[in-house]
């Protein structure tokens, strides 16, 4: 049943699951991690401990899930199916890499939002030195040529 469930889905880095209505595992294709047949599903990873009694009343998906292991950690994407005979299959799908690009991506993307505004807040800065030496210079200038021509007209 589990081959037939499986080739339905047809996805790559991609671990099935099927358990009864008590939360023990049956079937395990073992892609990802280790779900041993007869232990229940939530010795797996805590994540499935709840899983278990709400999925026997609704369909479940969750996006973006971590799961850590002694050997590896994975970001899936898990769906739970309620099937006929009371049976439940856990369908876990592995998107480590597109996550972790995915979250590369948003990195680089709120960098480059920073360095902007930074550059932004920068170049504001700039112009109101550039703004305050002109002025001064502005002021310097203006007292200067006033006591030049003072001294000029005190001379004549």
């Amino acid at each position: 049943m589990l081959e037939d469930l499986k080739l339905s889905y047809q996805r790559k880095n991609t671990q099935f699951i099927l358990y009864n209505a008590e939360g023990i595992v049956e079937e395990s294709d073992n892609v990802l991690f280790k779900a041993k047949k007869n232990s229940n599903v939530a010795d797996i990873h805590p994540f499935f401990e709840n899983i278990i009694e709400i999925s026997k009343s609704e369909e479940l998906d969750f996006s973006c899930v971590h799961l850590d292991f002694k050997k590896h950690d994975f970001i899936c994407d898990i769906e739970t199916k309620h099937l006929d005979n009371n049976k439940f299959l856990i369908v876990i799908t592995d998107f480590s890499k597109h996550y972790k690009s995915f979250q590369s991506l948003a990195q680089s993307r709120n960098e480059t939002a920073i360095h902007s505004e930074f550059l932004t807040l920068n170049n504001e800065l700039l112009k109101e030195k550039e703004a305050f030496k002109n002025k001064f210079i502005a002021n310097f200038s203006h007292v200067f040529m006033r006591r030049k021509c003072g001294r000029h007209v005190m001379e004549s």
